[in-house]
């Protein structure tokens, strides 16, 4: 029996029951694209929150630890949740939570109150993505699962990496920032009334684990140093900082400390099922996720620092450049969902296309020139949306449709949590090449720039001859002329760090392949021999 062929439940079902899965279908979507808001509002407003709360970058880079490391406790807590309210319960209580939070962010302005916002909104959007997927399992049969997924994905996926920041671009420099989480009340509103609109779903079933809190504790402060790390490591050059060293140690061993707490429960009460890694669809899907999730976030971080710095785009720009990447993951999801099942194909064979497709853009990403606008951009954001969609329907259908309904949750929840590790270290290891490229491209660059230089010499005097004709003095007119020169070096250094960085993303994937490809071998081996 191929993915397309599994089914559960009912054969036939009433128009009536279809209406009210189609409103519960529609509601999960919606409620999806608020924590899209959420997942890219601290980075795309930067500056504007900045400037409302008057934070040190210190104080910001709090508060997007705060999100990501209550995100991804939010991933690992969801199956317990689900296992004592419900998947359904568990999701509007989430969403409850998450509209009150973007209400008080509108109204508060303490920094404190800000950075528990965040928190807040981190670990109820980790329920809510998890828990929303996991309630279409439970209540939709199988054979459907690739269209809904393809519609859940629209709503994750696509809408944090294109729709949000398209519809934020816009707010920011027509609107006000606070616009940004009040369109998210009420998006939030519109989820709850369609929600409140159905019925279905709310007999759901999850294996109910005993609360660990030891596992939690732990699990905690080693996802808190994961994410302190990631996003400060560079800053404090790594591992030379004693502080890094330090979170690093403590991170690795909290972590090592909480999994081997998690295995000493019995397996019938542990919080999360580890037992769904005996199934070798799912143990690839897993390390597959953490590729997938430094591509998608790697790249989500690379090529906004390439387009506002490198190419000096605006907010609006930059989403009206994003937002087409969307729609094309979304029409690469719909091929493997609606395509695929008629030609009888498994769904794995989008995976390799995906790769090769995410090579391609950031090899056509790195030949952009400093001049380049959004028509010379726009094919590489194409193919990277495509390849997205490609490998993330592929990864998500290959861990979950074979798996039992109870276990559903835990394995969603695992999925989401290796998708944002593999962010962390994407956008880390990016964000520091970035940054030492950049330095040592200046130095280099910076040592050409000699005062016996010809070539200095004509332009200083060209840009010199620029300033007086507008007006300006000799003296103002040779200091812009200077001014001008080290502002071009400045952004001729951005542009071949982020082309660099581009490449270094398509050769990650000349190792990710193989890497892959063995992991896989091996786990059919030992599966093999533990079968046997």
């Amino acid at each position: 029996m191929t993915w397309y062929e599994k089914s559960s439940g009912p054969i036939t079902e009433t128009q009536y029951e279809w209406q009210q899965k189609a409103i519960l279908c529609i509601a999960v979507v919606v409620a999806l694209m608020t924590d899209a808001i959420g997942s890219t509002v601290l980075s795309f407003a930067r500056t504007d929150i900045n400037g409302a709360f008057s934070t040190t970058p210190d104080q910001y880079s709090l508060l997007i630890i705060a999100y990501v490391a209550a995100k991804i406790i939010g991933y690992l807590l969801t199956p317990w949740i689900c296992g004592v309210v419900g998947a359904r319960a568990s999701m509007t209580t989430a969403l409850s939570i998450i509209t009150m939070g973007f209400a008080l962010m509108t109204l508060m302005d303490s920094r404190l109150a800000q950075l528990g916002l965040v928190a807040c909104l981190g670990a109820s959007g980790g329920v809510l993505v998890v828990s929303g997927q996991a309630l279409l399992f439970l209540t939709f049969m199988r054979r459907n699962q690739p269209v809904l997924q393809t519609f859940y994905a629209l709503g994750s996926a696509a809408g944090a990496a294109s729709f949000a920041p398209g519809l934020q671009g816009w707010m920011l420099l027509s609107l006000d920032w606070r616009w940004i989480p009040a369109v998210a009340v009420g998006i939030a509103l519109l989820a709850l009334i369609l929600l409140s609109l159905t019925r279905v779903g709310r007999t759901t079933t999850t294996r109910l684990g005993t609360f660990n809190a030891k596992f939690f504790v732990l699990a905690m402060i080693g996802i808190m140093c994961a994410a302190y790390v990631s996003t400060q490591g560079d800053r404090w050059n790594w591992f030379e900082a004693p502080r890094i060293a330090l979170y690093s140690v403590m991170g690795i061993c909290t972590t090592v400390l909480a999994v081997r707490s998690l295995i000493q429960q019995t397996p019938e009460h542990r919080m999360l099922d580890l037992a769904i890694f005996r199934d070798l669809d799912f143990s690839f899907a897993f390390v597959a996720s953490f590729f997938a999730g430094f591509a998608l976030f790697g790249t989500g971080y690379l090529i906004p620092v390439y387009a506002t710095v490198v190419l000096g785009m605006n907010s609006l720009q930059l989403g009206q450049l994003l937002l087409p990447g969307g729609l094309s993951f979304f029409l690469a999801m719909s091929i493997s969902a609606f395509v695929l099942p008629c030609l009888k194909a498994p769904i794995v064979v989008t995976v390799p296309l995906g790769i090769a497709m995410l090579m391609l853009a950031m090899w056509q990403l790195s030949l952009q020139e400093t001049g380049a606008g959004v028509s010379e951009l726009m094919p590489a954001i194409l193919l990277r949306g495509g390849a997205l969609g490609f490998l993330f329907l592929a990864v998500t259908l290959m861990a979950l449709m074979p798996m039992p309904e109870h276990q559903v949750a835990h394995g969603s929840a695992l999925l989401f949590t290796a998708r944002q590790i593999g962010g962390l270290a994407g956008t880390g290891f990016l964000g520091s090449l970035v940054g030492r490229q950049t330095e040592l491209n200046s130095q280099v660059l910076s040592g050409q720039l000699t005062d016996g230089n010809p070539v200095l010499a004509a332009r200083t005097a060209e840009l010199t001859e620029h300033f007086l004709q507008k007006g300006m003095i000799q003296s103002d007119a040779t200091l812009s002329a200077i001014r001008q020169l080290g502002l071009s070096l400045s952004l001729q250094a951005n542009s071949i760090a982020c082309s660099r960085a581009f490449l270094t993303v398509a050769a990650f994937f000349l190792f990710a392949v193989p890497t892959l490809v063995l992991y896989r071998l091996v786990l059919t081996k030992l599966i093999d021999r533990h079968s046997q």
